[in-house]
């Protein structure tokens, strides 16, 4: 053996060491999380439905809270509440343009109290750092006050009143995670929920053209930042 195959043999032997170790070393795109419960605040829009007779709520910002538990594998259950300040239209029975005439706007304030079931399309896990997902649910959205002043404008039997009504909500989005125990989310879903319209609406000339109840789609896109534990 000479001198230069016995220096060989040490660098031969770090090299096979090296290549397997080498190997070992594989980036994956996903990443598992550990954490099983979540809060989150969050801001959305609501794009409103008013329905026939225009008596709905109008498009504006929401504002919300989620709590979230991790059920199994990739189910997880979201509780959330979102309040919505807006209003509405005030109408008389009195015909202007083929319309009825609108005596002003009334504050309808709406919580929407919701429950929902949503499937994690990675599971427990991220990939790249995001979370993907659907979901469908349903609760009860309710008029939270009365705006007395501007209903009593109109006759009795053509105060428009939403009450209590229940909701259903179908979406999809993603969380985003800068780290473990902080997330972005990001979702679009469609909540429906019922309004009914006024029996004098209904006798009206525009009477035959409108339903005395009817469910109204409110698609709402939101974005808020979520605490993992």
């Amino acid at each position: 053996m000479n001198l230069s195959f016995r220096h060989a043999l040490p660098l031969l032997g770090l090299l096979a060491g090296a290549l397997p170790a080498q190997a070992q070393r594989i980036t994956s795109p996903y990443h598992f999380l550990d954490s099983s419960q979540e809060v989150a605040g969050f801001v959305a829009h609501v794009s409103a439905d008013r329905g026939a007779a225009g008596l709905g709520a109008k498009s504006g910002p929401a504002y919300g809270l989620r709590y979230a538990i991790r059920l199994s594998g990739p189910f997880v259950i979201d509780v959330e509440g979102l309040y919505f300040p807006s209003e509405r239209a005030v109408l008389d029975t009195v015909m202007v343009d083929s319309a009825y005439t609108q005596l002003g706007t009334a504050k309808q304030p709406l919580a929407v109290l919701t429950g929902a079931l949503r499937l994690n399309l990675t599971g427990g896990r991220t990939w790249h750092r995001i979370l993907p997902f659907v979901a469908m649910g349903g609760g009860f959205a309710v008029e939270t006050s009365k705006d007395s002043d501007a209903i009593e404008k109109a006759p009795v039997d053509a105060r428009f009143a939403f009450g209590t009504s229940f909701a259903g909500l179908l979406g999809a989005g993603f969380e985003l995670f800068p780290t473990d125990r902080v997330s972005i989310r990001v979702d679009a879903r469609n909540m429906l929920w019922k309004v009914k319209t006024p029996a004098a609406l209904l006798r009206g000339a525009l009477g035959p053209t409108l339903p005395a109840d009817e469910w109204v789609s409110n698609p709402t896109f939101s974005a808020g930042l979520a605490i993992h534990f």
